[in-house]
């Protein structure tokens, strides 16, 4: 008999766990703020996408809530679409921010150097990523993504 209960309650107790997590890495990395301001209504043109590529999102000491893999890039002819998994983050919907509202810096994450996305005048988040990853984002983007100027 407990057997047949164990199973029902640790589903039950493990999917009420990981929404709660879900929901509070989406919090920590301000993700709502950002799709709040800058909602995915384009139907703008996919130039090209970026698959299971890595990134932080927000203003947490160590850079930002860290999407290991599970992001997707769409580089759009008017901007940047970014999304996660619905089963990495179920609350996350994704964003579309236009060109003209990116900036970049240079930035260094636990010692790794990165590129940070400022997303908004005035800034509603950031998205850092790594250097491979941006200089894609700028090869596809033709020319509408410019990378912060070499020191």
């Amino acid at each position: 008999m407990e057997v047949l209960l164990f199973l029902p309650v640790f589903l039950i107790g493990f999917g009420a766990i990981w929404l709660g997590v879900t929901a509070l890495l989406g919090a920590l990395s301000g993700w709502s703020s950002i799709e709040s301001r800058y909602p995915d209504n384009s139907r703008d043109r996919t130039l090209e996408t970026l698959r299971f590529q890595s990134g932080s999102i927000g203003y947490l000491w160590m850079g930002g809530v860290q999407y290991r893999g599970c992001l997707r890039l769409d580089i759009c002819q008017t901007g940047l679409r970014v999304s996660v998994s619905r089963f990495l983050g179920p609350f996350s919907r994704p964003f579309f921010v236009p060109w003209g509202d990116i900036r970049t810096e240079k930035v260094q994450l636990l010692f790794v150097p990165a590129i940070r996305l400022c997303l908004g005048l005035p800034e509603a988040g950031r998205l850092a990523v790594t250097h491979r990853c941006a200089r894609k984002i700028a090869s596809a983007s033709e020319g509408r993504f410019k990378l912060p100027q070499e020191s």
